[in-house]
């Protein structure tokens, strides 16, 4: 799987009508806001990620039916970004991003032009 910035803005845990604004938005942005939001996002995808695979190394250590072998890597690594794939595409999740998320409409309200 590449993972790109359209894609993590798709699987992170987000507000779906920011994630709408992200997407819709994304060609009318500066250099300089994609460069602040990629970063923002990238930040979260990496955090969410390395927690992710953390809690299943752990529960693999745990399991007494686990193989430790070389391959234990692979399988726990697989199963880490197919949990987080599955965590874009749910309605609600129990993640606090809300940090990531103020950032986000931060970023995003210096980009509207003020009336």
């Amino acid at each position: 799987m590449t993972v790109t910035t359209e894609l993590i803005i798709k699987m992170l845990p987000l507000d779906m009508e920011l994630k709408k604004q992200l997407l819709d938005g994304w060609n009318g942005l500066s250099a300089d806001q994609k460069y602040g939001i990629t970063q923002t996002l990238w930040s979260a995808y990496v955090a969410l990620y390395e927690l992710t695979l953390d809690k299943n190394m752990e529960a693999a250590f745990l399991d007494e039916n686990e193989k430790m072998d070389a391959q234990l890597y692979d399988r726990i690594k697989t199963k880490t970004e197919q949990e987080i794939q599955q965590l874009g595409m749910a309605e609600t999740t129990s993640v606090d991003l809300s940090e990531t998320r103020e950032e986000l409409q931060e970023l995003l309200k210096q980009t509207r032009p003020s009336n």
